[in-house]
């Protein structure tokens, strides 16, 4: 995969993987942006979400949690409740 600047770009990107079912080729993306931004919320919650799709239910808790630390909007603070209470 051609290395991308924008990590908005990368993050979308990796979603679709995500949604295709793909989320082995999100997860490395995510991890890297979420060391990358570690204040940005919707990255720690797409990284949970990864986490969550591949199984590792205590990653996507960790990941999860510390998303709603970083005070998300109330949409992605909905979303992110409802996929900890799916993985709990």
């Amino acid at each position: 995969m051609k290395k991308v600047k924008s990590p908005y770009f990368s993050d979308s990107l990796c979603w679709i993987y995500l949604k295709k079912s793909q989320p082995e080729n999100a997860l490395i993306i995510f991890q890297n942006l979420v060391r990358k931004i570690p204040t940005n919320p919707v990255f720690q919650y797409h990284l949970g979400a990864a986490l969550a799709a591949k199984g590792d239910k205590s990653g996507a808790r960790a990941a999860l949690e510390s998303a709603l630390q970083k005070k998300p909007r109330k949409q992605a603070e909905t979303k992110i409740r409802e996929l900890l209470a799916q993985i709990n």
